[in-house]
C-alpha cells in the first residue's frame, strides 16, 4: 500500500490514497507507537506525528473518531462520506478526486460543524484559489464570491469581522479596487470592494500568505 500522505498545518487536514486514510481512520484510537510502521513513517514525513505525538488538532479528531458521541453517515448521490463528533473536535472523512480521501479536523463549535457539511458535499466551500493573475473566493455553497485580477486591487485594507460573541473581533483581509463597484461596503471602518470571509482571521498572516503563493504559482487557501 502506497502511504503518500498530505498534511496540512494550516487547517490541520489529512489527504492521501482513500485505502491509506481508510487504514488510517481503522487505527484511530491507538497511539502513534502503536500504528503500522509504514503508516506512521508516511505521518512523520507529512508533519502530522513529530516527537512521537500526533499533531495537537489532529489528536483531537483522532479521538473522535475513536470515541464519537455522534458517528455520521453523509450521503449525496454517488458520494459518500462519514463523520465523528467527539467531545473536543469533530472529523470529517470525504473523498476527493482521483480515488484520494481527505479527513479534516474541525474544533467544536456551530459554525465549524456546518462548514465541514458543507465542505463534504461542496469541495470549494470557503475555498480561496491564487494565482499570478489575481484570485477567487468562494462562498459556504462553492460558488464564487469574487474573482479579482492582481492589478484591479488598489489596495489592501484590513477589516474587522464578527465571532461568536465578539463583535469586530477579527481581522480580515479587504481590498480597495481602482474602479469602485456599487457592493462596496464599509464593515467597521473601511470602506471595501469585498474582503476574505470570516474563517481567515489574522490580516498580517493571511495576506502575506496570499502573496508568498501568487509569487509561487497557482494554489489552493483553505482555513479550516
Amino acid at each position: 500500500m502506497s502511504y503518500a500522505i498530505e498534511f496540512s498545518a494550516a487547517t490541520a487536514d489529512l489527504s492521501g490514497p482513500a485505502a491509506t486514510i481508510d487504514a488510517l481512520v481503522a487505527a484511530a484510537g491507538a497511539a502513534p507507537a502503536e500504528i503500522d510502521a509504514e503508516l506512521r513513517a508516511g505521518l512523520e514525513t507529512a508533519g502530522a506525528i513529530a516527537d512521537g505525538s500526533f499533531e495537537p488538532r489532529l489528536e483531537a479528531g483522532w479521538e473522535a473518531i475513536a470515541d464519537p458521541l455522534v458517528a455520521l453517515l453523509l450521503e449525496r448521490g454517488p458520494r459518500r462520506g462519514r463523520g465523528w463528533i467527539g467531545r473536543r473536535a469533530a472529523a470529517f472523512l470525504h473523498p476527493l478526486a482521483d480515488g484520494r480521501s481527505r479527513l479534516a479536523t474541525l474544533a467544536l463549535g456551530l459554525f465549524g460543524l456546518i462548514l465541514g457539511g458543507a465542505r463534504l458535499f461542496a469541495p470549494y466551500a470557503m475555498v480561496t484559489e491564487i494565482g499570478p493573475a489575481g484570485f477567487r473566493v468562494h462562498d459556504s455553497f462553492g460558488r464564487v464570491q469574487h474573482d479579482i485580477r492582481w492589478d484591479e486591487v488598489e489596495r489592501f485594507v484590513e477589516v474587522a469581522g464578527n465571532a461568536p460573541l465578539r463583535p469586530g473581533a477579527l481581522r480580515l483581509v479587504g481590498w480597495m479596487l481602482h474602479q469602485p463597484t456599487r457592493a462596496r461596503t464599509r464593515p467597521f471602518g473601511h470602506k471595501v470592494d469585498g474582503h476574505l470571509p470570516e474563517v481567515y482571521d489574522g490580516f498580517d498572516e493571511v495576506l502575506g500568505l496570499m502573496l508568498r503563493r501568487a509569487d509561487a504559482g497557482s494554489s489552493r487557501l483553505e482555513a479550516f
